[in-house]
């Protein structure tokens, strides 16, 4: 099979989702508004129209956040779903990772004893219905407990993971293992992933793959080094393959002294330009976790006709379709928050 012909279909729908992207002006435009009533308002014509419709009064930021997030999954579902082996298999790790933070917010709300109908409104189901775990997760949801919930997870690929983290529950009463050991579980097999494909879509794939899985590691790293946690804890927390950075310098950020220290071995790793230092640690790492997704979304656009026949070209749509989210959600907020349509467009990615 061609190139050509494999990517056919999912070319048209890349096309057809990529038509209904929200422009730059509809964006700034939308930053303008004073309430969420008008935001919302605002959004009527636009693709968002039918789930717009469907909101309950009164509006949040929350409730905003829910619905965006639900339009990138079914999107994202639609253009994997136009896809074939090998390229299928690949990019539907990027729907299980809404799974994986399914199943982080199921475990929170169960441990605090929130509703089974508020359990469920706090994760993204249209993820499980095209994972075909939509029944398992409804059920997780009604748990009673933590290990309950585990239990019900022992016949399903987290049931390792979730023992080890449970054993440390049960001793600390934190967690915060779910969390660390959820994520690493998703970036190792996002990297085993990565590499059953061929090596041309290896190329076409390996930016937004290298950049994606390298930065968490990165971040997490930092993350533990501002939080001051020994060296023993952070490795726990960084999956063991990197793509574009040596296992030596990975080390060498780990076992630094301080966060300044870690900041200033980062800053000259083959990821450095994202990295500066700002007033704080905490500042530091949102202002890189930002401008690595702006380099993702940036680098989508310019491939935008160079990867019509690749996998780069659902990649490059879905980074596209995370970028209009993630405007979406900061704009409701500084709405939200009562912030001027110029603090808004500063959070942006444009």
């Amino acid at each position: 099979m061609s190139q050509a012909t494999r990517y056919a279909s999912a070319m048209v729908k890349v096309g057809s989702e990529r038509g209904v992207l929200l422009s730059e002006d509809k964006l700034k435009m939308l930053a303008e508004h004073k309430s969420l009533k008008d935001f919302v308002s605002d959004l009527r014509g636009t693709a968002l129209q039918e789930k717009i419709d469907k909101l309950q009064q009164p509006f949040t930021s929350r409730k905003l956040e829910k619905l965006f997030r639900e339009d990138q999954v079914e999107a994202y579902c639609k253009v994997v779903q136009s896809t074939v082996d090998p390229a299928f298999q690949f990019l539907k790790m990027f729907i299980q990772r809404f799974e994986y933070e399914n199943l982080k917010a199921v475990i929170k709300a169960v441990n605090v004893g929130i509703t089974h109908e508020d359990t469920l409104g706090r994760i993204l189901l249209s993820a499980e219905d095209f994972l075909g775990n939509r029944g398992l997760f409804e059920a997780v949801a009604a748990a009673i407990n933590v290990k309950t919930l585990v239990g019900l997870m022992q016949k399903t690929v987290y049931a390792e993971i979730l023992n080890a983290a449970l054993r440390r529950y049960e001793e600390t009463k934190s967690l915060q293992f779910f969390d660390v050991l959820l994520d690493k579980m998703f970036y190792e097999n996002f990297a085993e992933a990565f590499k059953k494909l061929p090596p041309r879509e290896q190329k076409s794939a390996f930016f937004y793959a290298s950049l994606d899985a390298d930065g968490f590691a990165l971040l997490a790293i930092l993350r533990g080094k501002a939080l001051n946690h020994d060296s023993r804890w952070i490795r726990l927390a960084v999956p063991r393959f990197h793509f574009d950075i040596s296992r030596e310098t990975v080390e060498a950020i780990i076992t630094a002294e301080d966060f300044d220290h870690a900041l200033s071995i980062t800053a000259s790793s083959h990821y450095g330009k994202y990295f500066s230092k700002a007033e704080n640690p905490e500042t530091s790492i949102a202002n890189a976790e930002k401008a690595m997704k702006a380099a993702r979304f940036e680098y989508a656009k310019e491939k935008r006709i160079k990867d019509t026949f690749s996998i780069g070209m659902p990649l490059g749509f879905m980074v596209e379709k995370e970028a209009e989210t993630y405007n979406l959600i900061a704009i409701s907020l500084g709405i939200e928050y009562g912030w001027m349509a110029d603090q808004i467009l500063q959070t942006l990615l444009l």
